[in-house]
């Protein structure tokens, strides 16, 4: 499942993009700031894991391989095997 949480973006571009963005957006009415995911999107989370991004991060000296889907499946299977932690 991908969702997107706009945190009241008024970017055009961005705006233009959610009209055929093929996931749900959920588009809040205020910008509620960097702890909004886990204020509105609390049931979502309770099913499962997840992972949480901000899409305006400038990411162009991450390597390629770590913000892929590649990073998540290699790392869940870890986080997975230890349910008690904080993470």
């Amino acid at each position: 499942m991908v969702l997107w949480l706009d945190n009241a973006s008024t970017y055009k571009p961005l705006l233009d993009f959610y009209e055929s963005c093929p996931y749900e957006v959920v588009r809040l009415p205020k910008n509620h700031g960097h702890t909004a995911p886990w204020t509105f999107l609390a049931d979502v989370f309770a099913t499962g894991p997840y992972v949480v991004t901000d899409p305006d991060l400038d990411l162009s000296e991450v390597p390629a391989w770590s913000h892929r889907k590649g990073l998540i499946c290699s790392v869940l299977p870890r986080l997975c095997s230890l349910p008690h932690s904080i993470r």
